[in-house]
């Protein structure tokens, strides 16, 4: 449920595709943690092998979490997909970028959402330490719809977001963004998705930004 306003910002320098492992677990109480360690100089248009093993230099990712509503509904062979009540602390680490010239950095981000009948609230807030990300502090909220216009598996959007620069000569940085989400056929979702930006870290010599995204997603 959560809004991103990932394209402009962002307080995690994940790597965009990255070779890596990860592993997770989920109790009956709803309790849960997951993590991973992949190559930090990870892109979508190589396989990592090379930069994995080769310069060694590491993005690691923990969370631990409580879903309250998915009590006694982990199945063998699943995806664990929270429910309306979500809770969770992510902590990340990402080694040093020589060859980019990228300190070593560190950060954590505190997620929840609460369900109330088709209305879901949300908010986020994280912190960067290093690692060139281009927020040191963020935080949003929002709330989203399901159920939207009778469709059960529709979903309609809006949060706000704000943002502490990493660059304190910046002024900082709000946003806002709404997407809707329609369900289509049981296994296809196109998803529309607009940002707007004032002050965007990631291009201070603009006022404002404006992105538009159409994204479908295939389900089988």
């Amino acid at each position: 449920m959560f809004l991103t306003l990932d394209a402009l910002c962002c307080a995690i320098l994940t790597p965009p595709s990255a070779l890596g492992f990860g592993g997770s677990y989920l109790s009956e109480s709803g309790f849960y943690a997951a993590g991973g360690v992949f190559d930090a100089n990870g892109t979508a248009t190589r396989t990592g092998l090379g930069t994995l093993f080769d310069k060694g230099e590491l993005f690691t990712i923990g969370d631990i979490g409580w879903a309250p509503d998915f009590i006694g509904g982990a199945v063998a062979g699943k995806d664990f997909t929270p429910g309306h009540d979500d809770y969770h602390l992510t902590f990340w680490h990402a080694d040093e970028r020589r060859a980019f010239g990228r300190p070593e950095g560190w950060g954590y981000t505190f997620s929840a959402q609460k369900g109330f009948g088709n209305i879901v609230g949300f908010a986020r807030y994280g912190v960067a330490n290093g690692g060139a990300t281009p927020l040191r502090k963020m935080a949003s909220l929002g709330l989203g719809i399901e159920n939207v216009f009778g469709y059960e598996q529709d979903t309609i959007a809006i949060g706000l977001s704000w943002g502490e620069p990493s660059d304190r000569a910046l002024n900082d940085q709000f946003g806002v963004e709404t997407y809707y989400k329609m369900q289509l056929t049981p296994s296809f979702a196109l998803t529309g998705n607009i940002q707007a930006i004032i002050n965007p870290a990631r291009m201070p010599a603009s006022d404002t930004a404006l992105v538009l995204s159409v994204r479908g997603r295939f389900a089988f």
